[in-house]
């Protein structure tokens, strides 16, 4: 296990060392800053998991099995983590909801009950949580929410860009629009997503301050936009930009900028 983790410390210690010397990924990780809830928040959040987990531990270390070992090990690696001054605590927890799972089996197990109701009650407290994320999700769904659907005049654009944009290509458009630029187009744009984007807040305020007619085209320019993205969600910021329409579909435009119209 030292070996182990000898072999794999040169890794994070580059990681490191580029997030620190290169001024673009410094800018990026200065801002990407997601801190662990406390304590009784991940408490509350395992629910009836977190006294199942506690009794399945003290099973594991009554057991001794290498098993057991693996999950406290795992738990205990992953709370000194999360209790860490890390700007990135959160994520370390990403799994940890498997081990807590299966300590609290081992609780479930030790623990025996003899009721029937008692199993149905644990089951009915435990589904709580999958129950309201399937029910937001679905109301989301059913009430179109903007952030789960685009119209066919987006669509069609994002494919066009796809087959016809150059990948390195910048693509100027609202702030939510940025979310799907990049994922079904595979353009750069000037904000996409408040971690992701460099400088992101002073990203986002300049591109409203576009789309609300505050920026004049030499802005484009200096910016480096190739092509500018107008469809519903422009549309609802301001009026159409300046360019050459190169595409069109429905309720979207897609104009080319070339250091100006």
């Amino acid at each position: 296990m030292a070996l182990a983790a000898l072999l794999s410390l040169p890794y994070p210690l580059y990681t490191l060392w580029v997030l620190r010397a290169d001024p673009l990924f410094a800018a990026w990780s200065a801002q990407n800053v997601t801190p662990s809830p406390s304590l009784w928040e991940w408490l509350l959040g395992f629910g009836v998991l977190g006294p199942l987990a506690a009794v399945g531990m003290v099973r594991a270390v009554r057991h001794g099995r290498p098993v057991d070992g693996l999950l406290l090990g795992w738990l205990a690696a992953t709370l000194v983590g999360l209790a860490l001054p890390l700007d990135l605590a959160r994520r370390l927890s990403l799994g940890l909801g498997v081990a807590v799972g299966l300590l609290a089996g081992l609780g479930w197990g030790a623990l025996r009950p003899s009721r029937r109701w008692m199993t149905v009650a644990l089951l009915a407290f435990a589904a709580l949580t999958p129950l309201f994320l399937l029910v937001v999700g679905t109301s989301a769904a059913l009430g179109g929410h903007p952030l789960l659907y685009l119209s066919d005049g987006e669509w069609a654009a994002l494919g066009w860009l796809r087959d016809h944009a150059p990948h390195d290509a910048v693509v100027l458009c609202a702030p939510e629009s940025g979310l799907f630029v990049p994922a079904w187009a595979g353009q750069r744009v000037v904000y996409g997503h408040p971690f992701e984007t460099v400088d992101a807040e002073a990203m986002r305020a300049e591109v409203e301050q576009f789309w609300a007619g505050e920026r004049d085209p030499d802005w484009l320019t200096a910016v480096g936009i190739d092509y500018i993205l107008y469809g519903p969600r422009e549309r609802a910021l301001g009026g159409p930009p300046p360019g050459d329409p190169v595409f069109r579909a429905g309720d979207t435009t897609v104009y080319l900028w070339e250091n100006g119209p």
